[in-house]
């Protein structure tokens, strides 16, 4: 059985996760165990406390349980002690839409440092049979290769070309960049040999700094 103290918990709104927060479990004045909410808490779930009850929604500093809130049936929560998750429970009506899938930056993860190499590689020779025929070789390495670190993505695309009567290689830089989302402003800083998006235009090449806006952020 749960007892009182403080939980590092998953925070779920209808099936939503919000976050990971440090909960205090305490009894209420009724003496039963729980979290007891605040506005700004219920507003980090993604739940309007003023659709919820409007008169508590404006006690400065009130924090109660979510039956005190709003005492309905289908407003509820749920702590699983086994998988430290905090299941809340609450109509659509109460939710604030605009947080809908919304989940605080401060959990975003950076992913993990790694390295990824993609390549393609293909060779060919040719051979003319006639009088004074002669053979033409060539080969070709595409290369699609990133490092990622704490946020920050390294990127080279490119290929290497060799033709025989040439008699050398040629390395050829399609794109070298480096690039980071920048959460406070909802977007992705990319400097280098860059593409823009085409979202209004052609797609161009360019050597440069850009600042674009990520929807996946908003």
């Amino acid at each position: 059985a749960i007892t009182e103290g403080t939980y590092s918990l998953d925070v779920y709104t209808n099936d939503e996760w919000k976050g990971r927060y440090d909960l205090s479990i305490a009894r209420d004045k009724d003496g039963r165990l729980g979290v007891c909410y605040t506005k700004a808490m219920l507003a980090q779930y993604g739940i309007a406390a003023e659709k919820l009850n409007p008169q508590l929604s404006e006690q400065e500093g009130y924090c109660g349980s979510l039956k005190s809130w709003r005492n309905e049936e289908n407003v509820k929560d749920n702590l699983v002690q086994s998988s430290l998750r905090l299941n809340i429970s609450v109509p659509q009506i109460y939710e604030d839409q605009r947080l809908k899938n919304y989940v605080s930056p401060e959990f975003w993860d950076k992913g993990i440092t790694a390295l990824n190499l993609g390549w393609m590689a293909n060779a060919w020779n040719s051979h003319t049979s006639s009088v004074g025929g002669s053979d033409n070789s060539s080969a070709y390495l595409g290369v699609n290769a990133g490092l990622s670190w704490d946020g920050w993505l390294l990127k080279h695309i490119g290929n290497l070309n060799w033709q025989q009567q040439q008699g050398k290689a040629h390395w050829n830089s399609n794109q070298t960049y480096l690039q980071r989302p920048i959460p406070q402003l909802n977007s992705i800083v990319s400097g280098g040999q860059i593409f823009t998006n085409g979202e209004f235009f052609d797609t161009i090449g360019l050597r440069g700094v850009n600042l674009s806006t990520d929807d996946n952020m908003f």
